[in-house]
């Protein structure tokens, strides 16, 4: 009774340990495990590494080397008959030789032509592209020339435009009338020999002038090349010339200013010429610096009762003028 349940006890004790383990074998060995190696990295992390994969690497570098080797020994084995065929059919594999190398210089004579031609056709067509961009190029600048040749000539139009507004605005003085001053009852002599000038001016500016002063000169002697104007002149206070409108200026020469008896016979008989020049001074209402209105006036013509003949366009041209 007591052997049979010893028996029982064994029994069971063998099908605990056959569930625990079951690919052990009766050795110990566990025959149906996977063998896992695990290597702890520098960094911490566990690496595992399959026996069996490594297993089968080993294996296939085993095959590798046995096909080598066969190749190898099998070259040895054959070469003398791969050298007696060779030595034997020598000028049938030298034809051969000549023709694949013939074949492959024509391949490579063919291929380096392709390549030379596909250069080219992509030369020419780079070229094209650059004509086309070179021609655009040059109409983008001949319309900027174009465009920059209008706009100057529109800037130039409205300097011009504006030029002309501001001189039309700008007062211009100009002599309408010039001679003698009322002398009464005086004859020739006296009104040579002490004369008052009467001058007219009118402005044909836009806005009204405002004349500071006159410089006379009279003489009967030739001109200087350059005026000699008077240090001293006649000065005017509130002397204002509205725009189209002329206003009279007369001025009494002192007597510094008097001919002799001999320059006024000689005035008379033409051996002197009777000269009048000078400026008027004027400016404006915008501030602008005063100018100058020269004149020079000439006598021709002297007739006894009393008229007196002017001219200025024979008078040199720095004489006349405003600036």
């Amino acid at each position: 009774m007591c052997e049979a349940n010893s028996l029982r006890e064994k029994e069971a004790s063998n099908a605990d340990r056959d569930k625990r383990e079951p690919n052990e074998d009766k050795c110990g060995n566990n025959s149906g495990a996977v063998t896992v190696s695990v290597m702890q990295t520098p960094y911490g992390t566990p690496r595992i590494y399959n026996s069996s994969t490594t297993q089968k690497s080993y294996a296939g570098d085993v095959i590798f080397i046995l096909v080598a080797e066969a190749v190898i020994i099998s070259l040895c084995l054959y070469w003398n008959k791969v050298w007696y065929f060779l030595d034997k059919h020598n000028g049938a594999v030298g034809a051969i030789a000549a023709l694949v190398i013939m074949l492959l210089t024509a391949g490579y004579v063919c291929i380096s032509y392709l390549t030379l031609n596909s250069i080219k056709q992509q030369g020419e067509s780079n070229a094209k592209q650059f004509t086309k961009q070179l021609d655009a190029t040059n109409r983008l600048i001949t319309q900027s020339t174009e465009q920059a040749t209008a706009l100057g000539i529109v800037a130039n139009a409205a300097k011009k435009s504006a030029d002309i507004a501001a001189g039309i605005a700008i007062p211009t003085l100009a002599i309408n009338e010039f001679g003698f001053g009322y002398m009464g009852a005086a004859g020739v002599d006296a009104t040579l020999q002490y004369p008052t000038i009467k001058i007219v001016v009118k402005n044909y500016g836009g806005t009204t002038a405002f004349i500071r002063g006159c410089f006379i000169k009279l003489t009967c002697e030739e001109l200087p090349n350059a005026p000699i104007y008077p240090a001293e002149g006649y000065a005017f206070d509130k002397v204002a010339v509205d725009s189209r409108r002329q206003r009279e200026l007369t001025a009494f020469m002192p007597r510094k200013h008097w001919f002799s008896t001999e320059d006024i016979k000689a005035i008379k008989v033409k051996e002197k010429i009777f000269r009048v020049y000078g400026y008027i001074l004027y400016g404006d209402i915008f501030g602008n610096p005063l100018r100058r209105l020269k004149f020079c006036e000439t006598l021709i013509n002297i007739n006894e009762d009393g008229r007196f003949q002017w001219v200025s366009e024979d008078a040199p041209t720095q004489y006349r003028g405003t600036d």
